[in-house]
């Protein structure tokens, strides 16, 4: 529907490197990107469409202290 397709992240921006983790509630690593661009479709590494459900973010950029939260994948 063109809303919520990716995980956005406000202040990104592209000029300054800083890298995604997202993590599932078993606290496994499911995305890793650098030079994140907000650009994440809820696809794990494997280009498999993650579960609805909790997950937790860590976003790191340089010069900035760490990010990190969790959201939830709701599917209608």
């Amino acid at each position: 529907d063109g809303f919520n397709d990716e995980f956005v992240i406000g202040f990104v921006n592209s000029t300054k490197p800083g890298t995604l983790t997202v993590l599932d509630r078993a606290g496994n690593t499911i995305f890793v990107q650098e030079d994140y661009t907000n650009d994440w479709d809820f696809t794990t590494e494997n280009g498999q469409m993650v579960d609805d459900g909790a997950y937790f973010f860590i976003y790191i950029e340089e010069g900035r202290e760490q990010l990190q939260g969790t959201f939830e994948i709701k599917r209608q």
